[in-house]
């Protein structure tokens, strides 16, 4: 498995956990309302974008507490 496609699976199982939609949980972290299907598709993922996405999924956690697992 990739690196793209680890990171992919945690986005779907946080969105689901949340109960939002992955392509949500990309647009709100990246402000680009096509990201999650561009990496689904295989696009280029920028260490950058990574960090970005991955960070705005922790404070989530930390600002909806109770509500991912």
């Amino acid at each position: 498995m990739t690196d793209q496609e680890t990171l992919l699976n945690e986005v779907e199982r946080f969105a689901d956990a949340v109960g939002l939609a992955p392509a949500t949980v990309v647009s709100r972290a990246l402000s680009d309302g096509k990201g999650y299907r561009r990496l689904k598709d295989g696009g280029r993922l920028w260490p950058e974008t990574e960090a970005k996405l991955r960070r705005f999924m922790d404070e989530f956690q930390h600002t909806q507490p109770g509500k991912v697992a």
